[in-house]
């Protein structure tokens, strides 16, 4: 059994399904819940505005990689764009490469992909780490997708619901995606609950409320889309980036509270817009 990805546009919209008895199957629900990702079939039908990637992020899982500090995160900065390291097992460790687009060493004539991956990123790693990198282009196992920013928009298609990255994206470089995932839907089941919506299929009560979710969500989720923006534009910049990144480095350090002061503001801590004008 598939889904087909089609829904009507009417106040019950049903769910397409091909069987192996029969041609289709109609599904009819008082609410659908899209939340099909960043390569949403669905978002066109829906959302006016297409999401805007101009990078994409590389993974390569190294084995036996030693990092700087184990059990941390790290971002590197180089000769490009920022490379992230991150444990993701007892051996194994992530690297996410961002390469943005038509960057001249990863072009097919200067031997694409991995040719950038071993003559610019390589280098620019810690030594202890370089040799897990070299063996994991060597075994050619690449994945790439394309980092995204979709702003949100309001639901207001009766008998909709749009949530995740189908609705909203930002570069996942902070990675702040799972954080505004879980306050939507914490968010939604407060709004959408049997003392706020006592039956779904009141379309227009699932749809004030909806409208009420898309401000609420912004006091979170404006801090950590802004400043994912924000910082991969800065750590991605050329020319004057080094002069960026001493700006930044200085403000981290005469923050009142170094060691957190600027962190939090990836973290949900701040849940509120005004957080960023420090940063500002």
């Amino acid at each position: 059994m598939c889904v087909d990805y089609s829904l009507a546009r009417c106040e019950r919209p049903p769910v397409f399904v091909r069987s192996l008895t029969h041609a289709f199957l109609q599904y009819f629900g008082h609410l659908t819940v899209i939340a099909d990702g960043y390569n949403s079939k669905f978002r066109k039908q829906y959302v006016s505005r297409p999401p805007i990637a101009k990078s994409k992020f590389w993974g390569l899982e190294l084995i036996d990689a030693e990092l700087p500090l184990r059990q941390h995160g790290h971002v590197i900065l180089g000769d490009g764009a920022p490379v992230l390291l991150y444990q993701i097992g007892s051996r194994e460790t992530r690297a996410l490469v961002d390469i943005p687009e038509n960057t001249p060493s990863a072009s097919v004539r200067n031997g694409g992909v991995k040719a950038h991956l071993r003559n610019v990123v390589l280098p620019s790693l810690p030594k202890s780490t370089q040799p897990a990198f070299e063996a994991a282009i060597e075994q050619g196992k690449l994945r790439s997708m394309p980092n995204s920013f979709l702003p949100p928009t309001t639901n207001k298609t009766p008998g909709m619901v749009m949530l995740g990255d189908a609705m909203n994206m930002r570069h996942p470089l902070t990675g702040g995606g799972m954080t505004v995932a879980f306050n939507d839907v914490v968010l939604v089941a407060e709004l959408l609950g049997p003392k706020n919506v006592p039956h779904l299929d009141d379309t227009k009560a699932v749809l004030r409320q909806m409208s009420t979710f898309h401000w609420r969500r912004k006091g979170l989720t404006s801090v950590i889309n802004i400043l994912a923006q924000a910082l991969y534009s800065l750590f991605a910049a050329n020319g004057k980036r080094s002069i960026l990144l001493r700006i930044l480095t200085l403000f981290v350090k005469t923050a009142s509270r170094p060691r957190w002061g600027a962190l939090t503001l990836l973290l949900p801590c701040h849940p509120t817009p005004r957080a960023v004008l420090p940063l500002c």
